[in-house]
């Protein structure tokens, strides 16, 4: 029976609503060995008494004050304090099943994996669950069929990191750091940690519940950070050049174009820059094509991308419409 040293790492920023269930839901893990990291990322709110008060409570939890940084600053700090062989992630207002990081050790041992990942739940502000089931059974994947997925338009392993447990290595060995100041720090890591992986297991258990609160980054109004979506996407793309992923680049076109046709629509709804937004419509005509000329991209996939664009091209004929 293994028993290695997990560390979880719980970013926290005005999150007095909710974080004490996030952090009792780690400390009362069936799994006993963790490292609680708590690292209180300069909030103004009752967060640090909270927190400080657990970890008089529990002799596990490691709680960090700094000042505000943002989330990636705050992972960084966390991993650069962990002492754990494997690393896991709980958002400060999300929590975690009693058996969550269990039975996710488990499945990475067993299958001898990088990574295990689970099903979740994602829960409304009024406390309605939805489940998010992405396989009925357990499904391995390697570092190749992992990205693959990920760049797909229905992907299993989604691009997160709080329903995943990492070897730490992943990390420290490949020099993988959160982008700090950048909004979507989960994308900017994930497709790194997968192509490092030689196995990556995903199991069918819902284990994690996933708050959607206003502050959700899909539901926040349009800014300027979200920008940096495009820096992630080029990003992304340069690093499949350098380590020679030819043969994924046609996947990669496809995810492209889905979070691209996704970042125009909330630009147009939120009345962005018209400029920007042309040259966005621009680049997604261009990696359409690309997307239905590959012979890497089977029919299914096409079909599914031609309804993408449809539903595109109806949406702004509304809305410009409406506009008038």
């Amino acid at each position: 029976m293994h028993n290695d040293l997990i560390s979880v790492i719980i970013p926290v920023y005005n999150a007095e609503k909710y974080v004490e269930k996030s952090v009792k839901s780690v400390i009362e893990q069936t799994y006993k060995n963790l490292e609680i990291i708590i690292v209180d990322d300069g909030s103004l709110d009752k967060s640090r008494e909270i927190c400080e008060k657990l970890a008089i409570e529990d002799k596990r939890i490691k709680l960090i004050h700094k000042e505000n940084g943002g989330a990636s600053d705050a992972r960084n700090y966390g991993l650069s304090n962990s002492s754990g062989k494997y690393i896991c992630f709980v958002d400060s207002d999300d929590y975690a099943s009693a058996d969550f990081v269990e039975k996710l050790y488990d499945a990475l041992n067993k299958e001898d994996a990088d990574i295990s990942a689970c099903n979740y739940y994602t829960v409304e502000v009024d406390g309605t669950l939805n489940s998010r089931e992405k396989v009925k059974t357990k499904k391995n994947y390697s570092n190749i069929e992992a990205l693959q997925d990920m760049f797909s338009c229905e992907r299993e392993l989604d691009v997160v990191l709080w329903n995943k447990l990492f070897k730490k290595e992943l990390f420290t060995q490949n020099n993988v750091v959160f982008p700090v100041g950048e909004m979507y720090e989960d994308a900017f890591t994930i497709y790194k940690l997968f192509y490092y992986s030689k196995k990556i297991t995903l199991i069918p258990d819902k284990l994690y519940y996933y708050l959607q609160t206003e502050n959700s980054v899909m539901r926040r109004k349009f800014n300027e950070k979200k920008l940096g979506l495009l820096r992630c996407l080029k990003e992304t793309k340069e690093f499949l050049d350098n380590n020679d992923c030819e043969e994924l680049i046609p996947y990669y076109n496809v995810y492209s174009f889905s979070l691209k046709r996704s970042l125009i629509n909330n630009m147009i709804l939120d009345d962005y820059d018209i400029n920007e937004i042309m040259k966005l419509r621009k680049e997604l005509k261009s990696e359409l094509r690309k997307v239905l000329l590959s012979k890497y991209i089977d029919t299914k996939m096409k079909i599914k991308i031609s309804i993408l664009s449809i539903n595109y091209k109806l949406f702004l004929k509304l809305f410009y419409r409406n506009k008038r």
